[in-house]
């Protein structure tokens, strides 16, 4: 790939492998973004998934190859660029005793981006509290964090990643680990409210029935290595899941949404 293709992407990444101790988490992984597209990343538990996204924010050291975001390499001292970068993880467990309320959460989305020890102004507050209402938990922002479901302090993330106001968003498993009520709420936060090609949006699941109706792109993960990548009316076929999911994990197939599957 000439230099001059590949700085049309906002994030790319060029030969990139990761090693922890002797385990091989990404292989020579080499894949490009443009602005606007929406792409969902996508294989097995264990697959790399999660180290992607680590790699892209500067969250992990790679061994080899390198990352661009927004023509700057990541690291976890870049803080210009990592403001520039929303970050959804997996649900967590949250001390119920932790003082922060969703509002005051929220809030650091844009703390973060005005740096240490400026203060928010009217504007930001604003922007916090119009967020809260639109995402539907302005009647939560003055619970404590660790009070509200798991479900609720996913919002409350996605809430916070949007008020960062960043132009590349990832999201982690964001549907993993809560009730299947709640996973319908955030898919369709993410397919019907949010304006997803406002940012350059990767999407990390290893569950096909969460696969939103809207992305642009699958990219496959198995072992660390770029197993396909295409469109999802050309990968999410029977018989190419079957192998991705080496025919386990495949068993829960009953549970996948039918417009999904193309057979």
């Amino acid at each position: 790939m000439s230099r001059d293709v590949f700085s049309e992407y906002i994030v790319s990444l060029k030969n990139v492998s990761v090693y922890y101790n002797s385990h091989t988490a990404l292989d020579d992984i080499t894949l490009s973004f443009r602005r606007g597209e929406f792409t969902v990343i996508l294989g097995p538990n264990g697959s790399g998934k999660t180290t992607l996204l680590k790699a892209l924010c500067g969250l992990c050291k790679f061994q080899k190859g390198s990352v661009k975001a927004l023509g700057q390499s990541p690291s976890s001292y870049n803080f210009l660029l990592r403001r520039k970068i929303a970050h959804v993880a997996q649900v967590e467990f949250i001390d119920p005793k932790l003082p922060i309320t969703v509002r005051e959460s929220v809030a650091t989305g844009r703390a973060g981006v005005l740096g240490l020890g400026r203060r928010l102004s009217k504007a930001d507050w604003e922007l916090v509290d119009n967020t809260l209402e639109w995402i539907g938990i302005s009647h939560l922002a003055n619970k404590p964090l660790g009070q509200i479901s798991g479900g609720e302090r996913q919002k409350t993330s996605i809430a916070r990643a949007l008020v960062q106001q960043a132009p590349i968003l990832l999201l982690d498993e964001p549907t993993a680990s809560i009730d299947p009520n709640a996973q319908r709420d955030i898919l369709d936060l993410i397919e019907h409210k949010i304006n997803i090609h406002q940012f350059t949006t990767l999407y990390v699941t290893h569950e096909l029935a969460m696969i939103p109706n809207r992305c642009d792109r699958i990219v496959m993960l198995r072992n660390g290595k770029v197993w396909a990548d295409g469109k999802p009316e050309e990968l999410l076929v029977e018989e190419k899941l079957t192998e991705l999911y080496g025919g386990n994990g495949f068993c829960c197939s009953g549970k996948f949404s039918a417009h999904h599957i193309h057979h």
